[in-house]
């Protein structure tokens, strides 16, 4: 299932908007354990 999300960082006023083929738990764990680095798309 492909999803669409919009997470907000509080402590960097910042959104980060994504689509992602795996469950949105899963997607934010990676976020967070630095999987993808600093590299995003726009």
């Amino acid at each position: 299932m492909i999803a669409c999300y919009i997470i907000y960082s509080q402590s960097i006023d910042t959104f980060y908007v994504g689509i992602t083929q795996e469950s949105i738990e899963s997607r934010v764990a990676k976020h967070k354990a630095g999987t993808y680095g600093t590299h995003f798309t726009s």
